[in-house]
């Protein structure tokens, strides 16, 4: 029936209809943000629970990192005064400092802007 012929009983009967199936999806929605507000609580807890465990596990090694770091770097000390004695030490020194400017200068007169090694660079 169209709404012109519908007394006010019938308008009446059809809005409480409409009223009890827009509370019963009115429901659902509710539940299903309960639901998803838990498990969001659930999964931050999992992981903030991870990172607890897994700083409790690090922290014998984290702390024994930085208490023996004098020691790690009196080592290297050490060990780069035992290179510096050795008689190849100016030689490696010397090729270090030109791998150090190779990678500073990068230029590379073989290789024109084009890309392509003419014969006569070769």
């Amino acid at each position: 029936m169209s709404s012109k012929q519908m007394n006010n009983e019938e308008k009446l009967e059809a809005i409480y209809q409409m009223t009890i199936e827009n509370n019963g999806v009115l429901r659902v929605v509710r539940r299903q943000q309960y639901i998803s507000t838990a498990i969001r609580l659930i999964y931050l807890t999992i992981i903030l629970g991870s990172l607890g465990a897994t700083y409790y596990f690090l922290q014998p090694v984290i702390s024994l990192i930085s208490e023996n770091s004098g020691k790690i770097e009196e080592s290297i000390n050490e060990f780069d005064k035992l290179r510096n004695q050795l008689p190849e030490a100016g030689m490696i020194n010397q090729f270090m400092d030109n791998l150090k400017n190779i990678k500073a200068g990068g230029t590379d007169q073989n290789m024109p802007d084009d890309g392509v090694i003419s014969p006569a660079t070769q």
